[in-house]
């Protein structure tokens, strides 16, 4: 047989095998509060949702918890007009930002389901950096499930990478890559794992230099001088990254001093390595060495027209994400069941390449 016919064969077999498991890939569409625009952006273990609809903050349940009932609640806000939540930890702790009263500063804040850290339930003012020349605004990225909060935090006109080690405590500057004494250096802190760790980027010199994404250790000794605790990464933003230390972002994978090509911008790994992200306008799985695009993976006559972010995947493999809908950006979660589809096409993807290189 030759080799030609042993691919397509394999091939065929394979993608019969695909068909049948991708019959069963769930995706939901977790509503609206109105309008035309609704993306998630984070997804914690228990498959809860954080994200924004139309302007507001939402918190998606797919079953009750909290005393709340399943499905999309409004987060409420800081007493401006908008609000967006980034990120939740497996407690249901949502953190964001929201528009002030003013309708003209952002300030991070911490949604509590229930009283806790001393703070009342509903949605907390993260507050912002004292004194400076300029500091008026902070962003809450993520939460670890101790209560530890990243972001970014505006302080002399520039905006620098933070922590909120307990919510409500004093912020927690976490310095730049850039010398000290360089100006206008922006940077921030998009992710923080178990342990403490966290990724994020920093420009590298004064004036709006290169961004470079960061590994930020507690007892770190691998950064700069000035900042031992800040590992360069190099060129790029770090987006994300999981227990392992492992990290993700524009530049693709970053495992110990080692980049792998992905094929887009990753977003989020887990601690299966299965990480998820966009690139060209399409959402994507990467497994094992096999780049997925989901909008391949939507069932035939599913009103999905394309998924365009895969913004966050939990321990369980779900995924969180946006995509248009009948031409409208609706959020998402999806569902792949075992033996994943990412394994069988990677199985399509892989069996040719082998057979050429051993031709």
């Amino acid at each position: 047989m030759s080799a030609l016919t042993q691919t397509c064969v394999v091939s065929t077999l394979v993608a019969a095998t695909a068909s049948a498991a991708l019959a069963e890939v769930t995706i939901r569409d977790l509503g609206t509060f109105g309008g035309a625009t609704t993306r998630a952006y984070g997804i914690n273990g228990k498959g809860q949702v954080a994200g924004q609809s139309g302007g507001s903050a939402f918190l998606w349940l797919p079953t009750a918890d909290y005393g709340l009932p399943a499905g999309m609640h409004d987060l409420g806000s800081l007493g401006g007009p908008t609000a967006v939540a980034n990120g939740l930890n497996d407690l249901g702790q949502v953190v964001g930002e929201s528009m002030t009263g003013d309708g003209q500063i952002e300030h991070g804040f911490l949604w509590l389901p229930d009283t806790d850290y001393g703070l009342q339930a509903g949605m907390n003012d993260l507050g912002t950096l004292p004194g400076g020349v300029l500091s008026n605004f902070s962003q809450a990225y993520a939460i670890s499930n101790d209560g530890v909060v990243v972001g970014e935090v505006q302080y002399n006109y520039w905006g620098i990478p933070c922590r909120w080690t307990q919510p409500g405590a004093t912020i927690d500057g976490l310095g730049s890559l850039a010398p000290p004494g360089s100006t206008y250096n922006w940077g921030a802190a998009y992710d923080i794992n178990s342990v403490g760790q966290i990724a994020g980027y920093s420009e590298i010199s004064g004036d709006h230099g290169p961004d470079h994404g960061f590994l930020w250790t507690e007892d770190g000794t691998d950064g700069p001088p000035h900042n031992p605790r800040m590992r360069d990464l190099g060129d790029g933003l770090a987006f994300g990254l999981n227990d392992l230390g492992d990290v993700v972002g524009t530049f693709g994978l970053w495992q110990n001093d080692t980049f792998t090509d992905i094929g887009g911008e990753g977003l989020a790994i887990n601690n299966s390595r299965q990480i998820v992200g966009r690139s060209g306008g399409r959402a994507f799985l990467w497994e094992d060495g096999a780049y997925i695009d989901l909008t391949s993976l939507l069932p035939d006559g599913s009103p999905w027209d394309v998924l365009l972010e895969a913004s966050d995947i939990n321990e369980m493999g779900v995924i969180a994400g946006f995509g248009l809908m009948n031409g409208e950006t609706r959020a998402f979660t999806l569902v792949i069941p075992a033996p994943t589809a990412t394994s069988i096409l990677a199985s399509v993807l892989l069996v040719p390449s082998r057979r050429r290189r051993a031709d």
